[in-house]
């Protein structure tokens, strides 16, 4: 039985056809997570401007309890965002999953019953069930590991110009991007080693 278009063109075509079809999921996810980068990273520059506000000899109401108020929006966003993706993901990850299991189950459904006497139908299962648990992770690792570190330089820059004296982040910044490169590399390699174990004949 030959393969769907979408599966002949390998993993990647493969996975990714089945995280389009949870698309709109995937991206309030993807979006939770980056607001929550730069919720992150603001909030660094609020605490500075809020010791700013306190530096001043004879602050306003208005300014401190602004810099407080300020300060307090962002953590909170940082902490709403990051709870919002956890909670998207723990649906849109698992349907994802369940899509490609389901997928590769018609896929052998299709065979005759010739092909089971030189397959061990157990086997065949545990190799499905390897494959969608494999997108899990995956999925999960680019979520949490990969997209923060890489996203965190971005706002790097144009926040740096409203805050003298923060270029030494940058190098850090650098090694952050180094690192994810690599980690992104590393599931690369992590998908093609885990979805060759799917059934595809």
């Amino acid at each position: 039985m030959s393969l769907p278009r979408y599966a002949a063109g390998g993993p990647m075509s493969f996975l990714l056809h089945h995280v389009r079809r949870q698309l709109l999921g995937h991206l309030v996810v993807l979006l939770s997570v980056l607001l929550a980068v730069g919720c992150a990273i603001a909030s660094q520059y609020g605490v500075k401007n809020l010791v700013d506000v306190l530096d001043l000899h004879h602050p306003s109401t208005q300014q401190l309890w602004g810099a407080v108020a300020l300060l307090l929006g962002l953590v909170a966003g940082d902490h709403l965002m990051w709870r919002l993706a956890g909670w998207i993901a723990s649906y849109v990850f698992v349907a994802t999953g369940g899509s490609l299991r389901l997928a590769l189950f018609d896929h052998l459904a299709g065979h005759g019953a010739r092909y089971f006497t030189d397959q061990f139908p157990g086997a065949l299962a545990a190799r499905i069930t390897t494959a969608a648990d494999s997108a899990w992770i995956i999925e999960n690792s680019l979520t949490w590991t990969a997209i923060p570190p890489a996203a965190a330089p971005l706002p790097s820059p144009k926040t740096a110009a409203f805050s003298p004296g923060v270029s030494s982040a940058q190098p850090v910044a650098s090694i952050d991007a180094a690192t994810t490169t690599e980690e992104v590399f590393n599931i690369w390699t992590f998908i093609e080693e885990r979805f060759r174990t799917t059934p595809d004949e």
